[in-house]
């Protein structure tokens, strides 16, 4: 079941910075999200962030009146989104830890062993494309 990550609310560390809403999965020590609530909130306004389980949204509400809700995307787009980042290894955890099968995994393991050829780390390559063994069909030379 899924529960709503831990929101945070940054102030700024000087004073031309702005201030953000941080949404972070302790699970997986990552920063899912960072919006950077600009000139909708200054310093001595409130800021009322709640989540629902229902929806799995969490809600986010200044007080200028503005709302935001922050919706979590499937499983598919997350990862999509870390290997665009070429964080390969958080996308592999975040593969586990949801239960994806190994075919899906492997996949991961496939695309980090390409990313380490292609900058010229064949060592680290080779340990990635070995975990693929078994899962992955070779292509026709």
């Amino acid at each position: 079941m899924w529960r709503p990550k831990l929101p945070q609310i940054s102030a700024p560390a000087v004073a031309d910075q702005k201030h953000t809403i941080q949404i972070l999965d302790l699970h997986n020590k990552i920063i899912c999200h960072e919006f950077p609530l600009g000139r909708d909130v200054t310093d001595g306004q409130a800021v009322f962030v709640c989540g629902d389980d229902a929806s799995g949204s969490v809600f986010a509400v200044t007080s200028t009146r503005k709302v935001w809700r922050f919706a979590e995307k499937d499983i598919e787009t997350k990862l999509d989104e870390l290997v665009k980042r070429n964080l390969y290894s958080t996308g592999i955890a975040l593969a586990r830890a949801n239960g994806c099968d190994a075919n899906v995994i492997s996949s991961l393991y496939q695309r980090y062993g390409d990313h380490l050829y292609e900058k010229g780390n064949f060592e680290d390559a080779v340990a990635q494309y070995i975990r693929t063994i078994g899962h992955v069909r070779l292509s026709p030379s």
